[in-house]
């Protein structure tokens, strides 16, 4: 089966980490993660993915041109929310 993986930008991983396993019952699979994070459901299931936003672009070993500039977005891309 063909599961999607939804990005979601934020600004703080780990505090919007904790809001959504809050919020969807779930667990982290990169706990601590300050630049990127997996919400898991409890069998391992992949519900989101959250991604530090770094408008400047500056995101070292982490960087992936579509969340360093609205402007840098293409199709392939996917969506990001």
């Amino acid at each position: 089966m063909k599961r999607t993986w939804p990005i979601i930008a934020v600004d703080d991983v780990p505090k919007s980490s904790a809001w959504y396993t809050g919020l969807l019952d779930a667990k982290n699979n990169h706990a601590g993660g300050t630049v990127f994070d997996q919400i898991l459901d409890h069998d391992g299931t992949i519900l989101l993915c959250l991604r530090y936003w770094e408008p400047s672009g500056r995101n070292g070993d982490h960087h992936w041109p579509p969340l360093s500039s609205r402007k840098n977005g293409r199709p392939e891309d996917g969506l990001l929310l």
